[in-house]
C-alpha cells in the first residue's frame, strides 16, 4: 500500500545522507569548473576584442596624428624636427602594434 512504511520513498538513514552530500559536492565541483571555463572564455574574448580595438581604432588615429605632425614639421623646413617627428612616429606605431599583439597573445588565439 502506498501509505505503508514498506513503500515509503523517504529514508532517514545516515548512509543516504552521506551519498546525498557527496552528490551535492560533486555538483558544486562541476558547477565551479563550468564557471571557471566560462570566465576563461570571456577573458580570451575580451583580450581579442582589445587587440582588434588597438589595431583598428587606436592605430589609425595615432597614425593620422603622426602624419599631421610630420606635415607641420615639414612646413617648418627644419630637417632635424622632421627626422625627430618621423622617428617618434615610427616608435609610437611600433609600440601600438606591440600592445595589440600582446593583447592577442593573452587571448591565446593563433
Amino acid at each position: 500500500m502506498p501509505g505503508s512504511p514498506q513503500h515509503s520513498t523517504k529514508s532517514g538513514s545516515r548512509s543516504d545522507q552521506v551519498v546525498g552530500t557527496a552528490d551535492i559536492e560533486k555538483l558544486i565541483t562541476t558547477q565551479n569548473k563550468n564557471a571557471l571555463t566560462l570566465i576563461a572564455a570571456q577573458n580570451k574574448t575580451t583580450h581579442a576584442v582589445r587587440s582588434l580595438a588597438i589595431s583598428f581604432v587606436a592605430a589609425p588615429i595615432i597614425s593620422i596624428a603622426i602624419i599631421i605632425a610630420i606635415v607641420i614639421a615639414s612646413a617648418s623646413g627644419n630637417s632635424a624636427l622632421i627626422i625627430f617627428t618621423g622617428t617618434l612616429g615610427a616608435i609610437i606605431v611600433i609600440a601600438t602594434l606591440v600592445a595589440s599583439l600582446a593583447e592577442l597573445a593573452k587571448s591565446k588565439i593563433n
